[in-house]
């Protein structure tokens, strides 16, 4: 057979070009990555992980921004030795590749948002060593970048107090805060009383003040990121002389900011003073409404305000067949006013411009709230809008003309509250400032043991969490049971 040999080495040949257009067909369609830019980090632990969204959000960034993850530039430590319990700041720097999006940038630090953040570090109880915290950097189109914050010595020793940081966003408001300061007594020796307390807000404010609790208005921030972070520092001073201080980072989104992103539109915002309706003789409800934007390349001109009209719910439902029914929600009306006939204004500058709009409720006593959309444009051609809405004021509390609460516990913490703030009506404010107090630590078991006093039975019991057993403004002893609320208040009625 003198024609087998050659015929083998045909087929040889052919079957190698078939493996070589197959390994260039998969080189075609299936080009090699590059590999993501490398991270830049100071954590001696570990490297930075870096990881990538496959999606992104519509007009969140810009195209350039799109590429690539954030660095870590660096993570510092405010001490390289602590008490357990003890605070230890955490500042992260990183930036997004070409710097495009680094406006984006949002930071996570042991769990807390913030770009400098006040982390608590305990001891292990056994063997196992606590995990370490981390850091996680996000930036546009769900991009991320981890690092373990860099390893610190905490130390088998506990602080004699420490200050205890709360903020809360008041309602009805763009970035108003009622901040407290309260002071934890670890140790049961340990009676610290502050005199005086000292305010740093971290935009540059500071104030002084004998009240544990104070406000504080962020609504004019500048707004050129997409999150803003404040750190507060809050230090108590007793009459002699000592002192504790307290921090805690309070995160912002900027909405103007987040508006233009997402929809290329300058958000125009608004602040009312004050935050509700009140009624007035002459049966107006008035606000002095600040107009603001963050754009500070150029005014708002307004084009057109829109109103948007709610009527409310009748005062009876209706009722057929002997039944009531579930009323319908009134239909909105809208009526188009040149901007002067409603705001006194057709300009608003970024720095903002106060005027006064007012509800006439007396001649519309059907009217729930009116929302006020205000159009416009910037002077350099971008568009804008924006808008806010007025209720009408809630007519006056009278006895009987209310629901009589179904919670025995809540009904005895009002009473509570009327007593110490010697007055009768209560607000939700009032009930989150008593609580935050630690006025009503262990309520209710003195509610109960009233009660037993009283003939009427116990309250069951419901699952609260306390938080860590600490000593003073009402907090139990380490390893104590609640006793009732501190010294002073008054006790709860049965």
């Amino acid at each position: 057979m003198p024609d087998a040999q050659p015929r083998r080495r045909r087929r040889a040949l052919l079957w190698g070009l078939a493996v070589l257009a197959l390994l260039l067909l998969a080189l075609l369609l299936f080009p090699r990555r590059k590999p993501p830019p490398a991270v830049a980090s100071e954590t001696p632990a570990a490297a930075a992980h870096p990881t990538r969204g496959t999606a992104s959000r519509g007009g969140s960034a810009p195209a350039g921004a799109l590429a690539g993850v954030p660095i870590i530039d660096e993570i510092t430590l405010e001490k390289s030795e602590v008490c357990e319990g003890e605070e230890n700041l955490v500042s992260v720097r990183a930036h997004m590749p070409g710097g495009v999006g680094d406006a984006q940038l949002n930071y996570l630090v042991g769990g807390e948002p913030g770009q400098s953040v006040p982390v608590f570090a305990w001891l292990p109880h056994g063997t196992e060593p606590r995990p370490p915290k981390m850091v996680v950097v996000y930036g546009p189109n769900e991009s991320m970048t981890t690092a373990p914050v860099p390893p610190y010595e905490v130390k088998p020793c506990q602080p004699s107090r420490r200050l205890h940081v709360t903020a809360r966003l008041l309602p009805n408001t763009v970035a108003e805060y009622e901040i407290q300061a309260l002071v934890r007594n670890v140790t049961a020796g340990d009676r610290f009383k502050p005199v005086r307390y000292l305010w740093e807000f971290g935009d540059g404010t500071r104030f002084e003040s004998e009240s544990e609790w104070v406000r504080h208005d962020y609504t004019l921030r500048p707004q050129t990121t997409l999150y803003s972070w404040f750190l507060l520092r809050v230090e108590a001073v007793s009459a002699s002389g000592e002192r504790v201080v307290g921090r805690k980072v309070l995160t912002m989104m900027n909405h103007g900011v987040a508006e233009e992103l997402r929809r290329g539109v300058i958000l125009i915002q608004a602040r009312l003073t004050p935050r509700y309706s009140e009624p007035s003789p002459d049966g107006k409800a008035r606000h002095q409404v600040l107009l603001f934007h963050h754009y500070t390349a150029a005014a708002v001109i307004i084009d057109r305000v829109v109103a948007s009209i709610q009527d409310g719910f009748p005062d009876k439902p209706p009722v057929e067949g002997g039944k009531e029914l579930v009323p319908e929600e009134p239909p909105r009306r809208e009526e188009t006013h040149d901007p002067m006939a409603i705001l006194r204004l057709d300009r608003v500058p970024a720095a903002g411009v106060e005027t006064q709009v007012a509800l006439d409720y007396k001649a519309q006593p059907k009217v729930n709230f009116i929302t006020y959309e205000i159009y416009g444009h910037t002077e350099d051609g971008k568009p804008a809008e924006g808008s806010f809405t007025i209720f009408q004021p809630r007519p006056p509390l009278k006895r009987g003309s209310g629901v009589r609460l179904a919670d025995p516990v809540l009904a005895a913490k009002i009473q509570v509250a009327q007593q110490v703030l010697d007055r009768q009506q209560i607000t939700d404010d009032d009930m989150a400032r008593l609580e935050n107090a630690g006025v009503f630590v262990g309520f209710e078991q003195a509610l109960n043991e009233a009660r037993v006093k009283a003939g009427l039975p116990a309250i069951p019991p419901r699952d609260e969490h306390l938080g860590p057993p600490m000593v003073g403004h009402g907090q139990p002893a380490p390893g104590a049971p609640p006793s009732g609320p501190p010294p002073g208040a008054p006790a709860p009625p049965p």
